[in-house]
């Protein structure tokens, strides 16, 4: 028979477990930790919860030099970075993109953007949850917030979008410039606005950035797989032959234009659409290039997730304001046609869909914009950013240039927003034939200096009106350089797993000796901002957010705060705060229930 002292004693030993639990899931090592955190999105508050993160890049000033030197090979480096005072050593890095690589290259500038992988030398080493970090240059942006406010507006209409927010980096703690930080379309990314089941995911992109035939116009031809080469060679996850053919046969009903709805997320689609027009966002899948755009597949239905909005806002293959003012919305291509491009075309000759999209582009423009919030967006951003802008030290403009880029931005948006509106109740024709035959009817967009919010081939660059000089037209990574689909032209990774030859093999140590162990100086990341509105459209459901300078101090970026309604609702507690509390809660629920009988069972004895 137990006596109570025993029940005391077993009590006792259950509550001392319970603590340890916690104390060891807080100091347990980095990479088991980095591997719990991984389901969770952890990184979401630390990396994309406050206004700037402060990013150093440590490594060998002759592998820097070199690295840039042959920037165009894009092959990984090792470093050590330092985020918001916690450093991870043995990173790596590389430069990256397409037209902006280019540019860069043929440019007397360091001012690539980069990929910063936490992985690629030490097993499980994340940034919170995130193995790898993208760094955007503002390439032909002299705003510096055209990709942020393109991403808020997907935000906005509750598209999967990729958390970003401001970053001054340093390189061996010398000033390098401010960047837009991103979190890469890949696992994590997927984990988050999809859940644990996530499905397929493909960046479709063809050699030379075009390709008839190839796939990533997504004109259905035929039921061989290999007709889609520049859709599955560039699948961030492993893929089967059953995931390829889930995606042909979603293409062949495109194609006939039966049963969309299971075979597309309609809604989805349009939405996307809708955006990428209003935004004029024409080096993407609305042009002959067909490209800067991922494909989900979930089930059996196609969905499309934006990528790479530097040239939104009419700054790719439009030369005059009146254009981008007035680009079309009922045929809004530029160097192809409807007939390819049918994920648009097909939904659009459904009167209920183009409704739809029409009703999509009509809240942007009534509400998003004519409701202020774009505006003042800006507004915020620009007080957030003009500082970090005026002492960026590898700036591609003036700070003059940047000043003037946001005041015609601010005037854009609005003249957008006018034509937008009057393409849709009929005053202004809403196709390119409609607009040359009437071209009176148009917005006037006369006092609008359009060259001066940038773009590709206007010329200048610093001192200039608004483009960075060295780069042809089209010029674009050709055969034998690196593309941008599936992780860095490795094997794509199985969903939720590595690719081959991502990991450091075990027992081989770092380059550089460096240990996988993060670890955290005295000064914190500054806390997320909490709280604010719930969508209007969908009560109940907390924004994500995706622009920097929210109110309240710090970004709604990551979290709830932001003003905007919509966005995506997927949020999940971090899963390793999950353990924490729940395996302390049921030690201490097992003391409780112990101590309770022996109470129990000893007031009848009294009895």
């Amino acid at each position: 028979m137990m006596t109570g002292k025993r029940y005391w004693l077993i009590a006792g030993a259950a509550m001392a477990l319970a603590v340890l639990l916690l104390l060891g899931m807080l100091w347990m090592p980095a990479s088991l930790r980095a591997s719990l955190e991984k389901s969770g999105g952890a990184y979401a508050d630390r990396l994309f919860g406050k206004e700037i993160v402060s990013i150093d890049i440590q490594m060998d000033p002759g592998e820097w030099d070199d690295m840039i030197e042959n920037a165009r090979q894009e092959e990984y480096v090792s470093c050590d970075v330092t985020i918001d005072g916690t450093e991870f050593s043995s990173a790596a890095i590389r430069p990256k993109g397409n037209t902006s690589l280019t540019g860069i290259a043929g440019m007397d500038s360091e001012r690539f953007s980069f990929k910063i992988r936490a992985d690629k030398y030490v097993d499980g080493q994340s940034f919170w949850g995130l193995s790898k970090l993208v760094l955007n240059n503002s390439y032909a942006d002299p705003t510096y917030m055209k990709e942020a406010l393109s991403y808020d507006l997907m935000d906005y209409l509750g598209i999967p979008a990729p958390l970003c927010t401001y970053a001054e980096v340093t390189v061996n703690g010398e000033p390098f410039g401010l960047y837009l930080l991103l979190e890469a379309v890949e696992e994590e990314f997927a984990e988050r606005s999809f859940g644990g089941g996530y499905g397929q995911l493909y960046k479709p992109e063809s050699e030379g950035g075009g390709g008839r035939g190839s796939g990533n116009d997504l004109v259905y031809s035929g039921d061989d797989p290999e007709s889609y080469a520049a859709v599955f060679e560039n699948a961030v996850f492993r893929t089967s032959d059953e995931d390829e053919r889930r995606v042909v046969e979603a293409l062949a009903h495109l194609d006939s234009g039966e049963n969309l709805e299971a075979y597309i997320d309609v809604d989805e689609v349009l939405r996307y659409f809708a955006a990428n027009v209003f935004l004029v966002n024409l080096d993407s899948y609305l042009s002959n290039l067909k490209h800067n755009y991922y494909l989900y597949e979930e089930d059996g239905r196609l969905s499309m997730l934006p990528w790479d909005y530097n040239l939104s806002f009419g700054a790719h293959q439009l030369r005059s304001a009146s254009d981008a003012v007035n680009f079309p919305i009922d045929d809004p291509y530029s160097g192809t046609s409807a007939e390819k491009s049918p994920i648009l075309q097909k939904l659009l000759e459904v009167e209920e869909y183009r409704a739809r999209y029409h009703g999509y582009l009509r809240q942007i423009a009534e509400d998003y914009v004519g409701g202020g919030r774009l505006t003042d967006t800006i507004e915020r951003v620009s007080r957030l950013i003009s500082p970090h802008v005026q002492t960026d030290a590898t700036a591609l403009y003036s700070y003059e240039e940047y000043e003037t880029a946001v005041v015609n931005l601010k005037l854009y948006v609005l003249l957008r927003a006018e034509s937008v509106l009057g393409q849709l109740d009929g005053s202004i024709p809403s196709t390119g034939e409609g607009q040359k035959a009437d071209p009176s009817a148009l917005v006037d967009a006369s006092a609008l200096n359009f060259s001066a919010m940038g773009g590709m081939n206007m010329g200048g660059g610093r001192g200039g009106n608004g483009s960075p000089p060295g780069l042809e037209e089209g010029a674009r990574a050709g055969r034998g350089q690196r593309r941008e689909g599936g992780r860095d032209g490795e094997p794509p990774a199985e969903a939720g797993r590595p690719a081959e030859g991502e990991a450091r093999p075990e027992g081989e140590p770092p380059p550089d000796g460096g240990q996988p162990e993060a670890r955290t100086a005295d000064t914190e990341a500054t806390p997320p901002a909490s709280g604010g509105p719930a969508s209007p459209r969908d009560e109940g459901q907390a924004r994500q957010g995706n622009v920097p300078g929210g109110d309240g101090g710090g970004f709604p970026v990551g979290g709830p705060g932001g003003e905007f309604p919509g966005g995506q609702a997927r949020r999940q507690f971090p899963t390793l705060l999950l353990l924490e509390a729940g395996g302390g809660a049921v030690l201490l629920l097992a003391a409780l229930l112990i101590v309770r009988r022996f109470r129990r069972r000893r007031q009848g004895k009294l009895a």
